[in-house]
């Protein structure tokens, strides 16, 4: 059997209270599930054995993929899992688990529009506090204290990035829109004006000067 801190970290995984993970490395024919120095469960001959009795309910193994995953997580369940296959494919790897705290889902409010760009304010209220998060400062609390960033450091960036760009694409849509239709106008009011040059030109009536000038063209030598 290995410990799991002899084990390089191949993948930084998270999850959320009583969410779910799955490790993406399988076992599928003989191998172990390790949490820290703790060797949770075994797979021999293709059948699931549970090891440590705390995690009867909290471990499963699917037969078909030989995936282990990971249920009702808690924050207590962050740490360094290994999975460790002794047949078929062997390999052992190891992967890093935090578990955040679960929050509600994050109100999006406009602060200021305009028809080139679109303000928005996401916060999430937790516990009794509000905390405000910004969709800039590249995905950063504004608030500078890590214990309570929690998960929202992953989610709010990613609705408020989700909206941006819907609104980004609405306001692109109206200005093409709008300048397409100019453009039609302007190509309207052309071949109006063509036309009516034309109309002028075909009802053009040569005054008694030029008449004359025309037409006496054969006088007579001095």
């Amino acid at each position: 059997m290995i410990s799991s801190d002899t084990v390089e970290v191949k993948k930084n995984l998270t999850g959320t209270e009583g969410g779910s993970i799955t490790l993406p490395d399988p076992v599928e024919e003989l191998g172990f599930l390790i949490f820290e120095r703790k060797t949770l469960a075994m797979v021999s001959e293709r059948r699931f054995k549970m090891l440590e009795e705390d995690y009867k309910d909290k471990v499963l193994w699917d037969n078909n993929t030989g995936l282990f995953t990971i249920t009702g997580l808690q924050r207590n369940d962050s740490g360094i899992y290994t999975v460790d296959s002794k047949k078929g494919k062997v390999f052992t790897t190891s992967y890093k688990l935090t578990v955040y705290e679960s929050v509600p889902a994050p109100a999006v409010n406009s602060v200021s529009e305009s028809a080139e760009s679109c303000t928005l304010l996401c916060s999430v209220e937790k516990a009794g506090e509000l905390l405000t998060l910004s969709c800039e400062d590249n995905n950063k609390d504004n608030d500078s204290n890590p214990k309570r960033q929690y998960m929202v450091t992953y989610i709010i960036p990613i609705v408020c990035a989700v909206i941006i760009i819907c609104v980004a694409v609405i306001i692109k849509q109206k200005l093409f829109n709008k300048k397409e239709t100019m453009t039609t106008q302007d190509s309207v009011n052309s071949e109006q004006e063509v036309q009516y040059t034309e109309i002028n030109r075909a009802g053009y009536r040569p005054s008694q000067y030029e008449t004359v000038i025309s037409t006496d063209t054969t006088s007579p030598p001095c």
